[in-house]
């Protein structure tokens, strides 16, 4: 990516190298439950 910025997949896998799995795996679902935390809409903005 030319912009700099990194996709949300990009970002997981690079948590993935210095997170353990079961943190993660708590992060995720607490991502899904609680959307209206997350600044999703933003990087979407961001993102184009």
């Amino acid at each position: 990516m030319t912009d700099g910025k990194r996709s949300l997949n990009e970002v997981m896998a690079l948590l993935g190298e210095v997170l353990p799995e079961d943190l993660l795996h708590r992060l995720d679902v607490a991502a899904c439950r609680t959307p209206e935390r997350m600044p999703a809409p933003q990087l979407k903005v961001v993102g184009g």
